[in-house]
């Protein structure tokens, strides 16, 4: 189910109201397991200042010594740069709260925020639907087609074009029920590259001049709201 900015505005308010993940649910007509996917995935993850880049909760007051083993070292371990005294030291504590591991998953309500020294997290419906739509537009510019199924889409298409000289619309209509993309995603696929033929191998596609992007209308041209007043004649009266 994808989720518009309305949904999003209204989890966000049901989250500062306190009200359950159930009552959310409800009140939006999403499903529980879908919000709280949608909390987990979209939310703003603020982490904590951290001492020395040690993400332990007793880094700042740590005077310990010698947990790697070596007698010899006079140097406070959470300044060590040879070894990482939190893969050793039995007292390692992660900056990790559990309130954001479980319903709501953020730190929007939470009375403890003000002195928290751990990583946060918030849900602010904007930021959400912001990260929400990157992250649709980055899966759809992405090639669908990986591994096995490209290998055995090239392998079908390669040899018809170069060895038979097949244009790719006969070979997309003759092996439709075998080529698991649209003939424009063949041909996209050919242009970046991922078969072993390129555009040079398809006879007509050389000739093919490269679409013009429509242009979109500049405010200023339309919008004329910033003249009014402002005219020569106005400068001269």
């Amino acid at each position: 189910m994808r989720l518009g900015l309305s949904e999003r505005v209204a989890i966000e308010a049901g989250i500062y109201r306190r009200d359950s993940l159930t009552k959310i649910a409800k009140d939006t007509g999403i499903s529980r397991k879908s919000l709280s996917k949608e909390i987990r995935q979209n939310r703003t993850l603020a982490p904590a200042a951290k001492f020395n880049g040690k993400d332990c909760r007793f880094a700042a007051e740590c005077t310990r010594q010698c947990v790697c083993g070596d007698f010899l070292c006079r140097q406070e371990c959470v300044f060590c740069r040879k070894i990482d005294c939190r893969t050793l030291c039995p007292a390692y504590s992660p900056l990790s709260c559990m309130r954001i591991q479980s319903p709501p998953y953020v730190c929007n309500v939470c009375q403890l925020r003000r002195d928290c020294v751990c990583d946060r997290a918030y849900y602010v419906a904007t930021q959400a639907h912001a990260v929400a739509m990157r992250r649709y537009s980055e899966s759809r510019s992405k090639p669908q087609t990986h591994g096995d199924e490209l290998a055995a889409l090239d392998k079908l298409v390669t040899p018809l074009i170069k060895k038979k000289g097949q244009p790719l619309t006969h070979i997309y209509s003759t092996h439709r029920d075998k080529i698991p993309v649209s003939e424009r995603t063949l041909y996209r696929y050919i242009d970046a590259g991922m078969l072993g033929v390129g555009n040079l191998d398809l006879r007509r596609k050389v000739s093919y001049r490269q679409r013009r992007k429509q242009k979109k209308a500049i405010d200023t041209i339309t919008n004329k709201k910033f003249r009014e007043t402002r005219t020569y004649e106005d400068f001269l009266a």
